[in-house]
């Protein structure tokens, strides 16, 4: 390596320093595609993962939380906590705009895009490190295309878009790593507090991503000697700046014009118990009882890594994350790989109160894994890329190019049958047979996401049967929920401030008896429950039939 010092001003105590790397790349006139033909191959990547996500994603609704956030998005409520504005906003904006297909179709698409852009990213900063497209191209195809990455990004959620800012947060610090003038670092270190503030408006596990981040910038800048104090409440302020979408969730409540919603933020204390996610536990990623067991969290992890990225791509990401001890300039980057790889792992299986015996909850451990998945095609494309040096793709490049098409090919084919979502009509199938079967101006109560979801999404993001009043008890124990959706169900009589199953006991709630005592004479009552979860005081007075 060589370095060369130009003043670029008389009256300047300022050096510009262009450092100048064996092969002769010179850092001052940085370009992170070193030819042409490596945008083609981004496009490409681009492109493809937007045809086959878009031919497999689900046309209707899928399970879990997705019937839930694509209904808020339409209402413009507030999501379950901590809230997902940013999300919310696409989402409402994305459904305004296309004029054509279901709202699930359209949130659907969103996460398609996000998924696009993500993989495209990575091929952004696989290609400025490795400097080699065969290695892009490889761990593109085996991460964009892995069953967890692929299903997740044809599914309306959260997550696709938390892999598209965590990929632009680390190409930038990439960037920021390599770059060697510092009124580029400054730009760069500006570009990475926006970026931060707006992935934690997004998914809360971004912090973890965000810490590392921000340590190694105000390290370096303060090592250029450039962390002045105006530059530093700059930073903070730009970092700051993007978290104003969580206004978005006091407006709504204080609008009330969200036909559903979760919890009351119009005052300081809701916004911060929505916000901290205390409904949960802060520090938990389940409201339930069940113990941490971090040894079980991490053997699900290791098992996730290798079933869906392999072998071969795990053992050169454990050749990447070897380089942190060679000296280069992307030795930073590497390490803050490894660290952030470190305290997610660390950090979430000591997080996730997940019950082992619970089949269903492993899958739903499992998204979370896809941060840190990002990390790992990371280390595994330098890992990669130390392997395959120049001099020999360069000899072998037209060998090994139908070798890595094929690779990626038989990958897609391999995950096809159980990623293609296309023909998944089963939830709204559900829901629709269900409710054309209940009277006019019934009421159905329902508890957990899979049935409440499926319906709310239906009556009102779909309208369908939109007679019909559905209820989650869950949420009608909360003191918000007559005020904030209550208000919207015309003709429910609620007996009291909120329901609870020794509600005689207080005179301002109320248990099953009551609400069907205040509601059985002008509307027919039914209920979407396991046996466990019906109230007992309604069986004193009232028999469950099946219907």
């Amino acid at each position: 390596m060589v370095k060369t010092k130009s003043k670029y001003s008389k009256n300047s105590s300022q050096e510009i320093i262009t450092t100048r790397l064996d092969d002769g790349y010179e850092k001052k006139n940085y370009n992170p595609f070193p030819d042409s033909h490596c945008r083609h191959y981004v496009l490409f990547i681009f492109v493809t993962s937007l045809l086959v996500y878009v031919c497999t994603m689900f046309n209707s609704l899928p399970g879990g939380d997705s019937g839930e956030l694509m209904v808020t998005a339409k209402e413009f409520g507030s999501a379950h906590p901590p809230g997902y504005p940013l999300f919310t906003i696409l989402a409402k904006i994305i459904i305004t705009v296309i004029p054509y297909g279901s709202v699930a179709f359209k949130v659907n698409l969103l996460s398609c895009l996000s998924g696009s852009v993500a993989n495209s990213l990575l091929g952004i900063c696989l290609m400025d490190i490795s400097r080699n497209p065969l290695v892009t191209l490889l761990i593109c195809g085996m991460v964009g295309f892995s069953r967890i990455f692929w299903i997740w990004n044809i599914t309306g959620e959260v997550f696709s878009l938390n892999n598209a800012l965590c990929m632009a947060l680390l190409l930038y610090l990439h960037w920021f790593c390599v770059e060697t003038n510092t009124v580029q670092k400054l730009k760069l270190a500006t570009r990475l507090s926006v970026l931060s503030g707006l992935s934690l408006t997004n998914q809360h596990t971004a912090i973890l991503l965000v810490i590392p981040v921000a340590l190694l910038v105000v390290h370096d800048l303060i090592l250029e000697q450039v962390l002045t104090k105006r530059n530093f409440v700059r930073l903070t302020g730009t970092g700051l700046a993007p978290m104003l979408l969580y206004l978005q969730l006091p407006i709504a409540s204080y609008l009330r014009l969200a036909r559903v919603s979760w919890g009351d933020q119009s005052t300081l204390e809701g916004f911060l118990f929505h916000f901290l996610r205390r409904d949960y536990g802060t520090f938990k990623l389940m409201k339930n009882e069940a113990s941490v067991d971090f040894w079980w969290n991490f053997r699900v992890l290791a098992e996730n890594m290798l079933t869906e990225f392999t072998l071969p791509v795990v053992l050169c990401a454990l050749l990447g994350a070897a380089t942190v001890f060679r000296s280069t300039p992307k030795t930073k980057f590497t390490s803050v790989l490894v660290v952030s790889l470190t305290l997610y792992v660390t950090f979430f299986c000591n997080l996730a109160n997940v019950a082992e015996s619970n089949g269903l909850y492993k899958g739903v451990l499992e998204r979370f894994w896809l941060q840190p998945s990002l990390y790992l095609a990371l280390l595994a494309g330098t890992g990669l890329s130390v392997l395959l040096n120049n001099e020999h793709v360069s000899r072998w490049g037209k060998c090994l190019l139908p070798l890595v098409v094929l690779l990626v090919g038989l990958r897609i084919h391999s995950n096809f049958a159980s990623c293609n979502q296309r023909e998944n009509y089963h939830m709204e199938n559900f829901g629709r047979h269900l409710l054309s079967s209940l009277p006019n101006d019934s009421i159905l109560l329902t508890s957990g996401d899979l049935s409440t979801n499926t319906f709310r999404y239906l009556t009102l993001a779909e309208g369908v049967r939109p007679d019909v009043h559905v209820l989650d008890l869950s949420f009608m124990s909360s003191q918000w929920y007559i005020p904030i959706v209550g208000k919207h169900m015309h003709g429910v009589n609620f007996p009291g401030l909120g329901y609870n199953p020794r509600g005689r006991h207080d005179r301002r709630l109320y248990n099953l008896e009551m609400f069907l005592d205040a509601n059985l004479a002008t509307r027919p009552v039914f209920v979407c429950l396991k046996p466990r979860e019906v109230d007992s005081s309604s069986l004193k007075k009232y028999e469950t039939l099946p219907y």
